[in-house]
């Protein structure tokens, strides 16, 4: 797990009270994130308030599965089938679910990286805030109105 926040306590108590010290690792939000991407398959990204998650495409990047909330606008990166309710204890019923599908399944294994990968690239197909706005404070800055 990465970052710390109101609840970082509470988790480190509740992975204590179930004896999973040597389970977790609680990482601070200055670790490496790419390289633990690179290490992991799978990226549980739970929110009860999202937009895009940056998180979700650095995981795609480095071949991990994003799972993630249905909130914001994960539905646009996150395939239907990866995104979990909102609700907490529904969201770790849907997230045990799909990572057991994941294990077990493997045409759906497939089926979802290919998802991922369609839905990134659809995605980057699209100009960025830099280019669409850097053109815009150009033609600004040089006098003449944008088009």
């Amino acid at each position: 797990m990465v970052g710390t926040g109101p609840y970082r306590g509470l988790v480190q108590r509740m992975i204590a009270k179930a004896k999973l010290n040597g389970i977790f690792t609680l990482h601070e939000p200055n670790a490496d994130i790419l390289h633990l991407m690179r290490e992991a398959d799978i990226l549980l990204a739970p929110s009860s308030n999202e937009g895009l998650a940056l998180v979700c495409y650095e995981a795609i990047e480095s071949g991990a599965i994003p799972i993630s909330t249905n909130v914001g606008g994960q539905q646009e990166l996150v395939p239907a089938e990866l995104l979990t309710s909102n609700s907490p204890y529904r969201c770790i019923e849907d997230s045990v679910a799909i990572v057991k599908r994941l294990m077990t399944d493997e045409e759906f294994l497939n089926t979802c990286k290919e998802a991922c990968l369609a839905n990134y690239f659809e995605l980057r197909r699209d100009p960025t805030a830099e280019q669409v706005l850097g053109k815009i404070y150009s033609e600004i800055v040089e006098g003449s109105p944008p088009k």
